[in-house]
């Protein structure tokens, strides 16, 4: 699924993501988030994501800037990171 960051709190590590398709805003738990995808979601960020239904409500999981591979399958390049960041900020 897609969608635009509205908010994110580093230090608090949540926020929320409006969904493309109109449903309601997903919680983001900065808990689920590899630790250097966090200061990339910038308020109107588009990211990829999965829903899960937690006892919070509706939560987006596997949160990535659009474009972006997860952190374990990107080549460690300065370039491309740098790229993504400035994309999202």
């Amino acid at each position: 699924m897609q969608g635009t960051v509205k908010w994110f709190d580093e230090v608090k590590e949540f926020g929320f993501i409006a969904a493309a398709d109109g449903s309601a805003d997903l919680l983001i738990e900065g808990r689920d988030l590899p630790e250097e995808i966090r200061p990339m979601l910038a308020e109107g960020c588009q990211v990829d994501f999965e829903v899960v239904v937690t006892a919070k409500g509706p939560t987006a999981r596997q949160v990535l800037p659009v474009g972006m591979r997860p952190p374990a399958a990107q080549p460690p390049n300065a370039d491309a990171a740098a790229e993504t960041r400035a994309r999202c900020a």
